[in-house]
């Protein structure tokens, strides 16, 4: 199982998420909060992924949000 980082804080990342992966259903994903291994598959489905790398590609987003946002607590 993939290890996922800390999201960055509040439910913005939600958006930002949605906002960047326009074809992940709202509805889903809002249900969903922030239980990262739960989106997994709606991503692999939405971007013709396989399980690994929609796990891969959200672990990967999840990094570059929190150097982003400079939400870099451990």
């Amino acid at each position: 199982m993939t290890a996922f980082p800390a999201p960055p804080p509040g439910s913005a990342v939600l958006d930002l998420l949605l906002a960047e992966f326009p074809f992940l259903d709202p509805v889903p994903l809002k249900q969903a909060g922030q239980d990262w291994p739960s989106i997994i598959p709606q991503l692999a489905r939405a971007h013709d992924l396989t399980p690994r790398e929609a796990a891969e590609t959200l672990q990967d987003w999840l990094i570059r949000r929190r150097h982003h946002d400079g939400a870099l607590a451990a």
